[in-house]
């Protein structure tokens, strides 16, 4: 798998990293679904980048753009504080190829299909 970085609306790389078994990220697979388990953080994608995914061995390039996302605080109490807080960014829709896709059923979860 490649992905790529690209300055928003433009198809300037920013950055390229390519997983494989020696820079690996892993999937579990459930019937016809991969689902990326373990990964270094610049998998992740916020919404100031455009993106390619790139899938070598099946032909195949997503182009990832319009990422919308929300943030959400909390704050919860631990063992040595009780004011520990908490951000996440999550992807509530997308442009995969120029569809809109909405992320409903799992928070962060993009469909990628043949």
């Amino acid at each position: 798998m490649i992905i790529r970085k690209l300055k928003k609306n433009t198809t300037e790389v920013i950055s390229r990293d390519e997983y494989n078994p020696s820079n690996p990220v892993q999937f579990v697979h459930f019937s016809d679904t991969a689902i990326l388990v373990a990964y270094p953080s610049d998998v992740l994608m916020r919404s100031i980048y455009d993106y390619e995914i790139e899938f070598p061995s099946a032909n195949r390039t997503f182009h990832i753009t319009d990422i919308n996302e929300y943030i959400s605080y909390t704050q919860s109490r631990g063992i040595f504080s009780t004011t520990k807080e908490y951000c996440m960014n999550t992807i509530a829709s997308c442009r995969i190829d120029g569809t809109l896709e909405t992320v409903l059923q799992f928070p962060n979860t993009l469909y990628l299909r043949k």
